[in-house]
């Protein structure tokens, strides 16, 4: 496929998805929360490793401030300041799905998906069984046009599925089922091209 071919079909995924998953416009609020942040955790963080060195410059509950108003951003629809807020976190807390995956929820918020796909990729490194972590990673590679990658997301969704059987937790139901339709979407767009 000519590479203008394959940006004019990036640029539709995009768009589809963008219209799909309700993507906030960077810089303005939203009127809903953006997608993902509702199961954001509710703020009652474990006791985080950060060394004496580091905490003599920043406290503790500096860094979880930070945590904080960066998800409350998230939830007012300010991305772009919420993004600031978990990089800052994320100087200081790197074992944590938790922070991971409100900074992809951010990255993705202001559309810069190849950030969110590392950030996801971390959320699941940290806790495989991040249902959503896989849901808006395969999201975000869909908005790059990387349909491969996604469905590798995807794979490993079902095959989750298929291991835990009759005794599925909803929310790995839920997530598989919307990726499912966001590959299948950018499959038969990619096929009319």
């Amino acid at each position: 496929m000519p590479v203008n071919a394959l940006d004019t079909v990036a640029r539709t995924l995009a768009a589809v998805l963008a219209s799909m998953l309700v993507v906030a416009p960077v810089g303005t609020a939203s009127a809903q929360p953006v997608p993902g942040i509702v199961n954001m955790p509710n703020l009652q963080l474990p006791d985080w490793d950060v060394d004496e060195q580091e905490q003599s410059t920043i406290q503790k509950r500096e860094i979880l401030k930070a945590y904080k108003k960066g998800v409350e951003d998230l939830q007012e629809g300010h991305c772009r300041s919420a993004v600031n807020k978990f990089e800052f976190v994320l100087d200081f807390i790197e074992n944590d799905p938790t922070v991971y995956y409100a900074a992809a929820t951010a990255a993705r918020c202001v559309r810069s998906f190849r950030s969110a796909t590392g950030f996801y990729e971390s959320t699941i490194e940290f806790d495989p069984e991040h249902w959503e972590a896989y849901r808006f990673l395969g999201v975000s590679y869909l908005a790059l046009g990387d349909i491969e990658s996604a469905s590798d997301a995807l794979a490993e969704l079902d095959l989750a599925r298929i291991e835990c059987g009759e005794s599925c937790a909803p929310d790995l139901e839920s997530a598989y089922a919307s990726l499912r339709k966001a590959v299948e979407t950018a499959q038969k767009i990619t096929a009319t091209q």
